[in-house]
């Protein structure tokens, strides 16, 4: 066994699968239970995602912590913002199991005169959610959980109740979220080629639950 290897690593190496999976739902149901009493989830469509202090609660149970690396400015398209980069970090050991990165941008709805310490705060909070996502989301998904964070869909729920005036804005959202969750940004501007905004937003909305569903069956 290498200094590399982290506690958490070694302990998941020498359990059983069945222990393994015996942790993980105790943990789902734990967290279940936290999330309904604390209400820390947001219903968006017909799915519930977790918020940041939920994916928290996954890291105590697993003894993980985030840490912040970087939150930097950074700028895409002409558009201003900020990148976040969180690890994760083994308790016992100390050493970095996981990580996440993760923006928040001026385009996105009530962003564009919001002071930077703001800006940079979501881009944190964002990435430290995605970093435990990115190792503990199938255990979510055990307690009925969708695997993205509630944080990645701030400003951009994908249901009609949201359409407005700022349709074009939500839409960019909800473009920015399907390629952070994984689906080549050329297919997403392939789907909505040359539809207008109604069309477009309700093609994302379908293509953003399919997602979610396929991730379901496949844990």
């Amino acid at each position: 066994m290498t200094n590399e290897m982290s506690e958490l690593g070694a302990r998941e190496l020498a359990a059983s699968p069945a222990d393994i999976l015996s942790k993980a739902s105790e943990a789902a149901k734990v967290l279940k239970q936290m999330i309904t009493q604390t209400k820390s989830s947001v219903k968006i469509g017909t799915n519930e995602h977790i918020k940041q202090e939920g994916w928290q609660t996954i890291g105590s149970i697993y003894h993980v912590t985030a840490r912040t690396k970087s939150v930097e400015p950074c700028e895409i398209n002409g558009i201003s913002g900020a990148h976040a980069i969180v690890d994760l970090i083994d308790d016992y050991s100390g050493n970095v199991i996981g990580s996440g990165q993760s923006f928040c941008m001026r385009d996105e709805a009530n962003r564009k005169t919001q002071p930077w310490f703001q800006i940079a705060s979501m881009a944190q909070t964002r990435a430290s959610s995605r970093a435990f996502a990115n190792k503990f989301r199938w255990i979510t998904v055990m307690a009925g959980y969708a695997p993205t964070p509630a944080e990645e869909m701030e400003g951009a729920e994908i249901t009609p109740a949201k359409v407005g005036k700022d349709l074009e804005s939500r839409i960019e959202d909800a473009k920015r979220i399907l390629i952070a969750d994984g689906m080549r940004s050329q297919d997403v501007e392939g789907a909505i080629k040359d539809k207008n905004p109604e069309d477009s937003f309700g093609i994302l909305k379908d293509l953003y639950l399919k997602m979610i569903k396929e991730k379901q069956n496949a844990n």
